[in-house]
């Protein structure tokens, strides 16, 4: 039942004609791809527990993560860093290259006194409802090696209002 392959559903044909060759799905595989339409949202802990390997760990964490969605071609992709407060390094409306990779880089310093997740996932969750378009799956990165999680019950909250906006928070934890 897809619009394009080189089977036809035979159970399809005569609705097909009988629509005036308007109800289409008359195809058994399919050859594209449907489009796909995800918002990504990658926020990296840019304190100073992770200045030493985790913070090269997680540099190559963003590398992985954004060629593999790339390649996927799965929409647009937003990546912030966070420490005490959280700050947006590459927003949605710019086409990701390898020159934006490269400036990506170059500003996680790992230099923050401490990690606010409760800040991350509160401007995360306000941002990303300034910026969602209609149909569009948003999911939510943090990396980070959770060296200092304050407010436990703060940021379970947010999580579960997260959840109840439709927003998927996936943490990876570096350690």
């Amino acid at each position: 039942d897809f619009r394009t392959g080189k089977r036809l559903n035979m159970r399809k044909i005569i609705p097909f004609i009988a629509s005036g060759f308007r109800k289409d799905k008359i195809w058994m595989r399919r050859v594209q791809p449907d489009q796909r339409n995800y918002q990504i949202f990658l926020a990296v802990d840019n304190s100073e527990s992770m200045r030493d390997n985790t913070g090269e760990m997680a540099l190559e964490s963003i590398s992985l993560i954004t060629q593999a969605l790339s390649l996927l071609e799965i929409g647009e992709l937003c990546v912030a860093k966070f420490g005490q407060k959280t700050e947006i390094v590459h927003p949605f409306d710019e086409k990701w290259n390898e020159e934006s990779g490269a400036n990506l880089i170059d500003s996680f310093l790992f230099d923050e006194k401490e990690t606010n997740y409760d800040e991350l996932l509160s401007s995360s969750i306000s941002y990303l409802e300034s910026v969602k378009k209609n149909g569009a799956m948003q999911l939510c990165f943090i990396v980070s090696d959770a060296a200092t999680i304050n407010r436990k019950e703060d940021v379970r909250k947010l999580v579960i209002q997260a959840q109840l906006k439709k927003l998927l928070v996936v943490f990876i934890l570096i350690d």
